[in-house]
């Protein structure tokens, strides 16, 4: 036991805290020399505390002489903040031991220690008993206070502040030892002095709000030493925020340092999301309900927890509906389950992608091709290549209506999830989807291993929404667990640790700031965020170069008038930005929340838009833009962001603005591949001002409608009739009066699509209608065989049997076929036979092979 006590004394120093601190000045290693200080200091504050408890405190108790700081001793490396064992009070023979439970974990790496954040345990034994002597009265808190100031500026400045002669030229008694009064020019020389020191700048402001606990009226004085030993604390365990954090400038502008991914106040939320994606991971489906206000951190709340789902090697759906967006809901939908192939590839090991493989074609089989229909991009999963693959002659002709695509994505779903690689799907701003998008969600439902969450605006739903429709029928079905939440404000001391953060000091300090705010805003954190940096745009919130923190004034920041509307606040600030920059965000705002660099490039080469890359590059660097994706989007922040800058275009402008946007790219990309996403884009934008198209010449007209006509094909590809046919109507609209003599192949393929569209839809009456348009206007037997073909299977659908075998004998006699009117068993089996003997010498691969006949 005496050896063992022997080593520990070999280790360890007991130093009077004037020798440690003479002994630190040997070892101005910054950052860890005030970690180190820090250390002591809050340890000084805790024995403060407990010695209150035991017996009153004299002035004298409160001094450096009355402490002594346990130290290990090292001779072949520097000295940290770990070395400090604890911190005794002498004249009340209280021991205060350090324990740092992140020691535990921590590496024996010393050089990036000053980062890591310090969340201290102390112990404090005594030897006294608690005094019952009453001998002399309590001096005050607010002595006490201010004598502890004293105390710190002693331990962070190595000077005596009493002695004229260690000021080195600076105004003499900073601080009177009585404790009692002290004059303000002196309080602004404690802060100086320590700054000119090294000290961080809350360091100094600490110092000087507890030296200031004596003076009327103090700002952010200290009344308690508890309120000071929790700031301490808070200096160790967040280092890099309160202490080794600069706030000056960058590139000349003044920036708020906030938390990017972090979120402030919704702890519960994220637990109930997070504990949705462990049902799902057993076996379950869930489906999650989140509403709110915009700007209640709907979008962020779910985000927040993306990560995670990733890291437990789920798949996340991502997909934002837009006001704007006139490409359909439905459309948006299956496109995100098309990017949803390609996360899959890219994220699923070699052998857990074959097992998709595997399901895939075991569950599709030969129609594999109709997969690749709805999602092309099911390709990078089961390449063309393989049994299951190819396309079968003439599949590519089946109608699919809204039945099919909830069938298809819902065994699609079924196949590619599993309790290991679960499916997260997250559609944002459902009150901007419609009844056939939140249908397929609910066949999706039906399948295991997914989660569901929808958010939608409770502000700006009606009662008979789909939305809500749709949480009574998964409640009825019992197919998942429905689940519903509801954002309201965030608490205003959770906005105050915003604000604290933004400001890089104590939430102490900034308390009162945010208290004006969270009022002004009702805790709705986006408008919290932007009245914040509006404060700062309008100079009421100012950074101090002298004393390198933010300064405000909360009298007048209370006197502000605050609309309720965000939208003031942010169309205020685009406002006062450089042309360029506003031309940038009206457009990008004219595309919806997101639009592809694609067309921001085509833009760029338009005489209109010539500077339009270079005010997206200052629309991103100020925050209201980011870019993302792969390929690569420009997305407004926020839905409120994107709405200030829609403002921006007066509202009897903002159709010919898209009207001009879309009449550029069109004839920007004359001549180029466009794909589909990009020819839809197009037309969206034109389509905005059909009253003007109708009155531009017959060759604009045409181009147009043939540009609708591509993108109403393209939707049909992705089963969204409705879509389509709000494409071909326009184009339809758009066509000359006499468009059957003068424009007969578009007009012949328009009436083709529409009565398509119209009977994969339902509406047969539509499709009757324009196919007999066609069977009038056109002008040969071959130009009518489309129609013909989808008339009889119109006739069958509507159990016509005997109308539409006279219809095909019709065409047939047309053709010169003669088809007799009754046909023996013999001659059938003949023919039979025959049919059998021409396939039989061709391979499996050979039939699939087959090219389709010729339209010729």
């Amino acid at each position: 036991m005496g050896d063992i006590n022997t080593q520990m004394n070999n280790i360890m120093e007991d130093m009077p805290l004037t020798k440690w601190l003479e002994a630190e000045l040997k070892n101005p290693d910054g950052k860890r020399l005030i970690i180190r200080k820090t250390t002591v200091a809050y340890a000084a504050a805790e024995l403060l505390q407990k010695a209150i408890t035991i017996a009153p405190l004299s002035a004298n108790k409160i001094s450096l002489d009355n402490f002594v700081v346990r130290t290990k001793k090292w001779h072949h490396r520097p000295s940290s903040a770990a070395d400090i064992l604890g911190v005794d009070m002498i004249s009340e023979k209280l021991s205060l031991t350090i324990i740092d439970p992140s020691d535990l974990g921590r590496s024996s790496s010393r050089d990036a220690e000053e980062d890591a954040g310090r969340n201290l345990v102390v112990s404090i034994s005594s030897c006294l008993p608690r005094s019952s002597d009453s001998g002399f009265e309590q001096i005050k808190e607010s002595t006490i206070c201010h004598l502890f100031g004293i105390l710190l500026y002693q331990i962070y400045s190595n000077l005596d502040p009493f002695l004229e002669n260690k000021l080195e030229g600076n105004e003499p008694t900073l601080l009177d030892q009585g404790g009692v009064k002290t004059e303000k020019g002196g309080l602004r020389l404690t802060y100086s002095t320590l700054r000119e020191l090294g000290s961080p700048p809350n360091i100094c402001m600490l110092v000087q709000n507890f030296a200031e606990g004596n003076l009327p009226s103090p700002r952010n004085t200290y009344f308690s030493l508890k309120e000071g030993s929790d700031d301490l604390h808070l200096l160790l365990r967040q280092p890099n925020k309160l202490l080794f954090t600069s706030n000056a400038p960058e590139d000349g502008h003044l920036r708020l340092r906030l938390q990017k991914n972090k979120l402030y106040g919704r702890d519960h939320e994220v637990s109930l999301i997070s504990d949705a994606f462990s049902t799902v991971c057993v076996g379950e489906s869930v489906a999650l309900f989140v509403g709110g206000f915009s700007g209640s951190g709907k979008t962020s709340l779910v985000e927040s927890v993306m990560a995670s789902v990733n890291a437990s090697g789920g798949y996340v759906l991502a997909q934002k509906f837009d006001q704007l967006s006139r490409g359909g809901p439905l459309l948006e939908l299956i496109s995100a389950f098309d990017r949803l192939c390609v996360l899959i590839q890219s994220r699923t090991s070699p052998q857990d992608l074959q097992i998709i493989v595997d399901r895939l074609t075991e569950t599709f089989g030969v129609d594999l091709s109709l997969l690749r229909r709805l999602l092309p991009k099911v390709d990078v999963l089961v390449p063309p290549s393989t049994k299951f693959g190819q396309q079968i002659p003439g599949q590519d002709g089946t109608r699919m209506n809204l039945q099919s695509v909830c069938f298809i994505l819902q065994h699609f779903i079924r196949a590619v999830s599993s309790k290991s690689h679960p499916v997260m799907i997250f559609l944002d701003d459902l009150q901007w989807s419609n009844s056939m998008t939140l249908k397929v969600i609910q066949h999706i439902l039906g399948a295991s291993n997914c989660l569901f969450v929808g958010s939608y605006r409770s502000n700006e739903v009606s009662p008979n929404h789909a939305v809500f429709r749709l949480m009574k029928e998964l409640e009825a079905s019992k197919q998942c667990s429905v689940q519903k939440l509801i954002l309201d404000g965030v608490k205003c001391e959770d906005l105050n640790t915003l604000v604290s953060d933004a400001l890089c000091l104590f939430p102490r300090v900034t308390r009162g700031l945010s208290s004006i705010i969270h009022e002004k805003t009702e805790g709705n954190p986006f408008f919290f965020l932007e009245f914040l940096r509006s404060l700062v745009d309008r100079g009421l919130l100012q950074y101090s170069m002298g004393l390198e923190r933010w300064e405000w004034d909360e009298d007048l920041i209370r006197l502000e008038k605050i609309t309720n509307n965000v939208l003031f606040l942010l169309a205020n600030k685009m406002s006062r930005m450089r042309m360029e920059v506003q031309m940038a965000l009206k457009v990008l705002s004219s595309f919806g929340n997101e639009v592809n660099e694609k067309i921001i490039t085509y833009l760029n080469t338009t005489s209109q838009f010539v500077d339009i890359l270079s005010g997206v590059e200052e629309a991103i660097s100020d925050g209201f833009v980011s870019r993302v994706g792969e390929p690569l989007c420009y997305v407004f922040v926020h839905d409120k962001v994107r709405e200030a800058a829609y403002s921006l275009i007066p509202d009897d402008a903002k159709d010919d603005f898209h009207c001009m946007l879309g009449e550029a790219l069109r004839s920007i990309s004359k001549g180029d591949g466009l794909d589909d996403n990009t020819v839809i884009t197009i037309a969206d934008q034109i389509n905005h001002n059909l009253d003007a198209l109708r009155q531009s010449g017959s060759s604009m007209r045409l181009e147009v409608a043939s540009l609708n006509h591509m993108a109403a094909l393209a939707a049909m590809s992705r089963s969204d009739n409705d879509t389509a046919s709000a494409y071909l109507s326009v184009s339809l609209q758009l066509l000359p009066d006499d468009h059957w003599q003068s424009s007969y192949r578009l007009s012949l393929k328009l009436y083709i699509a529409t009565a398509k569209v119209a009977c994969s839809s339902g509406y047969m009456d539509k499709s009757d209608a324009a196919l007999k348009v066609i069977f009038k206007e056109a002008t040969s037997l071959e130009d009518k065989l489309e129609a013909y073909y989808l008339y009889v299977n119109l006739l069958h659908s509507q159990e016509r049997g005997e109308e539409a075998h006279m219809t095909c004998q019709d065409v047939l006699a047309q053709l010169g076929e003669k088809i007799p009117e009754y046909v023996t068993p013999e001659e059938s089996k003949k023919m039979i036979q025959e049919t059998i003997m021409i396939i039989s010498g061709l391979s499996e691969e050979k039939l699939l092979n087959l090219k389709e006949a010729d339209e010729n």
